[in-house]
């Protein structure tokens, strides 16, 4: 029996040997040599077809051109601008909310998630989209009026340039009274 397992060994080495040089030898046959397209040979004689020129696209700009930002508002790389956006915008929409919505008998833990879309036009902040993304308020009246005074916010922002990107807007309903005295 061992001979037979020898012999089965033997030749499966022998076949992957005959495999391997026989994907690594040199083509068989010999390379055709590369005529060109522009040129045909007819009895002696040379007639040269003219070549297609194609056009091509126009390069594309490697780097951007610089923006100036416009003189009295904010450039949308500083800090002042990115406190504005993260900080200042958020807590004026809570407190819009809390102007229009809170009736002091909302449960603490309830809360909401909402995606907007805030745009600055001509020294004029806006939202123009607002969706409920996630939310446990179980009075849906509650949840409608967060999402109308939402939608509805606007106010004048002199300092921002024409800018528009999309956020979410974070609401506890517990934490509405601390907006009470910033916005009566």
């Amino acid at each position: 029996m061992s001979r037979w397992i020898a012999a089965g060994l033997l030749f499966a080495i022998a076949g992957i040997a005959m495999f391997i040089f026989s994907t690594s030898s040199t083509p068989s046959a010999a390379p055709v040599p590369k005529t060109s397209k522009a040129a045909v040979v007819e009895q002696g004689e040379v007639y040269v077809r003219p070549a297609v020129v194609e056009p091509t696209a126009p390069a594309k700009k490697i780097v951007e051109d610089v923006v100036e930002t416009p003189p009295g508002k904010l450039d949308p790389k500083s800090a002042e601008f990115i406190e504005l956006i993260d900080d200042i915008i958020p807590r004026r929409l809570y407190g819009t909310v809390t102007d229009r919505c809170y009736n002091g008998n909302a449960p603490d833990h309830e809360k909401i998630k909402i995606g907007i879309r805030a745009r600055s036009v001509s020294g004029m902040f806006m939202v123009t989209e607002a969706h409920v993304m996630k939310s446990n308020i179980s009075d849906k009246q509650m949840e409608e009026c967060i999402l109308t005074a939402v939608k509805g916010a606007s106010w004048p922002a002199e300092e921002m340039p024409d800018w528009e990107d999309e956020d979410e807007l974070f609401i506890r309903l517990g934490s509405m009274t601390k907006y009470i005295e910033d916005f009566e």
